[in-house]
């Protein structure tokens, strides 16, 4: 497992709350560490013989961290229709009730992708296989994502679900960005991240537009629109 020394106070703070079993949202814009630290508190679960899971709202999110989708993990497929019907599904999904019953910390990658009503839903599940009334039928959930970047597809953001409050999701919003060495191009696209560029941002943007480099060391990256 990577030394704590190789974390940042920010991150310290995370692996503590996650050590004594809180329930936590890990947010920031990109370049935050915030891949690094899962696979860190990830080495630090399984170093500990904590049984936990590592789930993401998308396939393409759940292959890069080495997970599977959520909706898989959990058994509900897509998760529609009646709550009994879902039910029904789960309890013959063996495997998904095995791992419902036996985790004790769930992370979630690409957390703003999950609409609120599929949060409490999920809720729903986990206490009705764990026979526990506790939030989230008592597993210590992890929320990793940044809800300035997807939304869900419909519906609202998952903080606006009953399950969010109940469960007193504590927030941690990774600032230092460790991704971006220029201070000025950091600060701009962190601008653009909340839509709110100032001048000096907005020039050095400009100040790359449709420029023609004869002889780059590197293929440029072009930022165009539309696909």
């Amino acid at each position: 497992m990577e030394s704590t020394n190789t974390l940042s106070d920010e991150q310290l703070r995370v692996v503590e709350d996650v050590k004594t079993g809180q329930t936590i949202l890990l947010t920031g814009p990109a370049g935050t560490g915030k891949s690094f630290l899962m696979e860190h508190l990830c080495d630090m679960l399984g170093e500990s013989g904590i049984p936990f899971s590592i789930t993401a709202s998308t396939g393409a999110a759940a292959s890069n961290i080495g997970g599977t989708t959520l909706h898989a993990w959990s058994g509900i497929g897509l998760g529609n229709g009646e709550f009994d019907d879902i039910m029904e599904r789960v309890r013959w999904n063996k495997p998904a009730v095995k791992r419902i019953k036996s985790c004790e910390v769930l992370m979630i990658d690409e957390i703003s992708m999950i609409p609120a009503d599929l949060l409490d839903l999920l809720d729903k599940v986990f206490r009705e296989v764990r026979r526990y009334e506790a939030p989230f039928g008592g597993i210590q959930m992890c929320f990793v994502g940044d809800f300035a970047q997807l939304r869900p597809v419909k519906g609202e953001f998952c903080f606006k679900a009953a399950s969010w409050k109940a469960a007193n999701v504590r927030i941690h919003q990774l600032t230092h960005i460790f991704r971006q060495e220029d201070a000025d191009f950091a600060k701009a696209l962190n601008q653009l991240r909340m839509g709110e560029l100032d001048a000096e941002s907005k020039a050095l943007l400009l100040s790359r537009y449709r420029v023609v480099d004869g002889s780059p060391d590197e293929i440029p990256v072009s930022i165009v629109s539309t696909n």
